[in-house]
């Protein structure tokens, strides 16, 4: 891709934040997240007062999610039985971990999805609690570099 030139989920994404302002729901501009490719948006929560905004909208982005449905399916069908296991553990050992930090992580789903529940004004991309960086304490230590 053309440095200047927007990939088309960019594109659907800043459209789709266009179309939720006409409707009157503010929400932040979609931004780049370290380590991601292409643009990140911060969805405002459904209540019944972005539930039109929604419905008017959803379309500009549906193939966006319907490509990332895809892709996490085919890399679900590529782990083996031990592979699906393993993650599911980890998965539910770094929630658990989450929450001794005061941080309210739900268990992950069956398909092995993450999810703080519905917190107010949270972002992804900013600690919950002021001491904890997401994860922090939870993530696994490095090993240590190998030395010969």
């Amino acid at each position: 891709m053309p440095s200047g030139r927007l990939s088309r989920g960019d594109e659907a994404f800043l459209q789709f934040t266009a179309c939720m302002r006409r409707h009157g729901v503010h929400m932040a501009d979609p931004y780049r997240r370290t380590g991601h490719a292409g643009l990140t948006l911060d969805l405002p929560e459904k209540t019944s007062a972005t539930t039109r905004a929604y419905s008017s909208c959803n379309h500009l982005i549906s193939f966006v999610e319907e490509m990332k449905a895809a892709g996490m399916q085919a890399r679900e069908n590529a782990m083996s039985y031990r592979q699906r296991l393993a993650r599911q553990q980890g998965l539910l050992h770094y929630a658990s971990c989450m929450r001794t930090d005061a941080i309210p992580m739900l268990d992950p789903d069956a398909t092995g999805n993450l999810s703080l529940g519905n917190v107010p004004r949270h972002r992804a991309d900013r600690p919950l609690h002021p001491t904890v960086p997401p994860g922090g304490s939870c993530l696994p230590p490095r090993a240590a570099p190998w030395r010969g």
